[in-house]
């Protein structure tokens, strides 16, 4: 009972900052879409995700074992100078790569100047930072500094983008200047917020080992990350390389209502990985059954909600110009449903020291996006995309209970199954306690 009420309240707190930062983007995103209109929508949407693209391919992982690392105990301050000098090692060879080849940059990234893509790789190795260090608060049990620092980085950039368009000029290059400025302020933030934790952690080894286990645990959960990353958007560089950024800002619209639904899974998945971590195999086994239950339950009605209220929410919020984002919503929702169910038990196989599975059943569902995405969008545009999206997103929700299963030596369909059983047991344990 102690550990489910430590977990509801991380989940709980973490639901709420991820409900402000949903918050917060749905404003940037009115912002942009009314400032903007579909093309510059669109070549913001590309223009972050080059650095975010970036910054995951270069962390190896480290970030996931920060979290692993951290909550075993190790010393706070060898793991944040580790990510640091392996910061600097990182961007010093993003830098040599892309002064030596640049045009495969510019091969890969297509429809965007030359001058953003210099500039949006100037920026990455902030980014790298950030999603480095933000982790470790994870793993030390900071769950809600964890939280706010991405909160924070989501506000910051808010702020920007207003003040930048509604005082500078309503132009795109405005808009993504913010971007760049929110990353450096919000990596300031996460220096200042770690040095007070550096006295933390027993287990302490020369920072050279420290690194070699962190690269060791991260390169397995790496495919998986990497591959999940891709799962999710790579979508969006392939609608842009067939089609315009007109379509990336209609199909940019979809995606951010599906990923409203994806806030509870990912809010439920931040605690679970550390304490999954902390716990016996068996009671970690019984702990995420639950929770993965509870979280398809609760998937499934929101989603339904969504597709009920996604029209005309579109229409008032963004304008009449992005209704054409509706078609592709509902296609993303069936699965963003299997996705959510991934994520959790994705959580669980890296708190088991597993996270080799999470790569296993990835890999399987970018090779369906790849196939499927090249097929479906240069014939239906954003629909193409969502559909592949919901087609992959499905097979990999559906390998990950698989392999729980496998593991936890449980039916499968026990995931699935409607928690009405386990509600009524704990609200009469509750009940039994005011009483």
């Amino acid at each position: 009972m102690k550990n489910i009420k430590l977990f509801t309240l991380q989940a709980t707190g973490t639901l709420f900052y991820q409900g402000l930062s949903l918050v917060f983007n749905f404003f940037l995103n009115v912002i942009i879409a009314r400032s903007l209109g579909p093309a510059g929508k669109g070549l913001f949407s590309v223009y972050i995700l080059i650095p975010s693209l970036l910054s995951m391919l270069l962390t190896l992982s480290i970030d996931e074992s920060n979290v692993y690392f951290a909550s075993k105990g190790y010393r706070i301050r060898d793991i944040f100078l580790t990510n640091f000098f392996y910061t600097l090692l990182a961007s010093g060879m993003l830098f040599a790569a892309f002064t030596s080849s640049p045009t495969i940059f510019s091969y890969f990234f297509k429809n965007i100047g030359n001058q953003y893509l210099f500039s949006a790789i100037l920026i990455t190795p902030f980014f790298l930072f950030f999603r480095n260090i933000r982790t470790i608060f994870l793993g030390a049990n900071r769950v809600g500094i964890f939280n706010f620092l991405d909160t924070l980085r989501i506000g910051i950039l808010l702020l920007l983008v207003y003040f930048m368009l509604f005082f500078e000029g309503k132009k795109v290059h405005y808009a993504l200047q913010a971007i760049n400025y929110h990353i450096m302020l919000a990596s300031a933030f996460a220096l200042f917020a770690i040095i007070p934790l550096f006295k933390e952690g027993d287990i302490h080894i020369p920072l050279k080992k420290l690194l070699g286990k962190e690269l060791r645990y991260g390169i397995r959960a790496y495919l998986g990350i990497t591959m999940n990353f891709f799962n999710r958007r790579l979508d969006v560089f392939i609608l842009n390389y067939f089609k315009t950024p007109y379509e990336v800002g209609i199909y940019s619209i979809s995606t951010a209502m599906a990923e409203l639904i994806w806030k509870i899974p990912n809010s439920i998945a931040t605690p679970l990985f550390p304490h999954v971590a902390r716990q016996k195999r068996e009671e970690s086994i019984k702990f995420t059954l639950l929770i993965t239950r509870f979280t398809f339950f609760l998937i499934v009605i929101v989603a339904i909600f969504m597709a009920w209220i996604g029209k005309p929410f579109i229409l008032i919020v963004f304008g009449k110009n992005f209704i054409p984002s509706f078609s592709p919503f509902l296609w993303l929702l069936p699965g963003v449903i299997f996705l959510s169910i991934g994520r959790v038990l994705s959580a669980f196989f890296h708190g088991i020291n597993k996270p080799e599975y999470g790569s296993f059943f990835t890999i399987i569902s970018v090779t369906f996006t790849v196939i499927l995405d090249f097929l479906l969008i240069p014939l239906y545009g954003a629909k193409g995309a969502a559909i592949a999206s919901t087609i992959a997103y499905s097979v990999s929700g559906l390998i990950a209970t698989l392999l729980f299963s496998y593991e936890a030596k449980v039916p499968f369909y026990v995931l699935f199954v409607p928690p009405i059983k386990d509600l009524l047991h704990m609200f009469r344990k509750i009940f039994r306690k005011i009483q």
